[in-house]
């Protein structure tokens, strides 16, 4: 298990495409949210699959555990998630050291997109943000 510090922003142009050093789809479904706890499993189309359980902590601190899982695990997870499942593709993106996942939101979602980043030491969070962030989102 780990511990990480996440953020995450609405991202408000395309700028951030120059710098994306790999992407992959994926369906990312919701096992169980609540405040506390929220259990994910996620199928990537290069043939992985993962379950995370991510645990609520003080500020932006989580505890994280992820796992892969057997691919047919995980398509019989996703089919158990509330709907919808989220479709998307991830890129990621470096900006001056920091790895950015920039989701581009297809299905439901089409249209929406968000950046994630994640750090193990809060002091280290980059001052300034790119300037295709926007506003943090929960």
């Amino acid at each position: 298990m780990t511990t990480a510090h996440k953020r995450k922003y609405e991202v408000t142009s395309d700028n951030w495409r120059d710098d994306a050093i790999s992407q992959v789809a994926m369906r990312l479904g919701h096992l169980a949210e609540n405040d506390q706890v929220e259990i994910q499993v996620a199928i990537k189309t290069d043939g992985g699959a993962k379950l995370t359980l991510t645990t609520c902590g003080i500020g932006v601190e989580q505890a994280v555990l992820e796992c892969d899982i057997p691919l047919k695990d995980a398509d019989a997870l996703l089919k158990r998630c509330k709907p919808p499942v989220d479709e998307m593709m991830r890129h990621l993106v470096l900006i001056d050291g920091f790895t950015w996942q920039v989701d581009v939101y297809r299905g439901t979602r089409r249209g929406e997109v968000t950046a994630r980043l994640e750090v193990n030491d809060p002091e280290t969070w980059p001052d300034p943000l790119p300037p295709w962030i926007g506003s943090e989102l929960p």
